[in-house]
């Protein structure tokens, strides 16, 4: 994540090529990283988070992506939903408060 937030597309990548054999390819968090690949869409993503905590990690990396594309109204829906709906003890609550909170600040100016 850290590459993508830099805009090190390279580096993200051969990050994400090579998370290929190095994670259970039928488990959570890989449907993530095929989404962050660009080979899978949001609905076949959203599709494969089945278990309790997978649909908040899933609307976090979603809400994430449409932040580095610039989609940021749409990123703000998702880090809103987080902070309404993930327990605050999460580090994705975390991720999302702090994000939620730059972007308003952002807007604000």
């Amino acid at each position: 994540m850290a590459a993508l937030i830099d805009g090190d597309d390279a580096s993200a990548k051969k990050f994400l090529a090579n998370a290929e054999g190095k994670l259970d390819e039928k488990g959570w968090p890989y449907p993530a990283v095929q989404y962050l690949r660009g080979d899978l869409d949001e609905a076949a993503l959203l599709k494969l988070a089945t278990d309790d905590d997978t649909p908040t990690e899933a609307l976090w990396y979603l809400g994430f992506d449409l932040l580095l594309r610039g989609k940021k109204d749409q990123a703000l829906e998702h880090f809103k939903w987080a902070k309404e709906k993930v327990a605050q003890t999460s580090s994705l609550y975390c991720f999302s408060v702090a994000e939620l909170e730059r972007l308003e600040k952002a807007q604000e100016k």
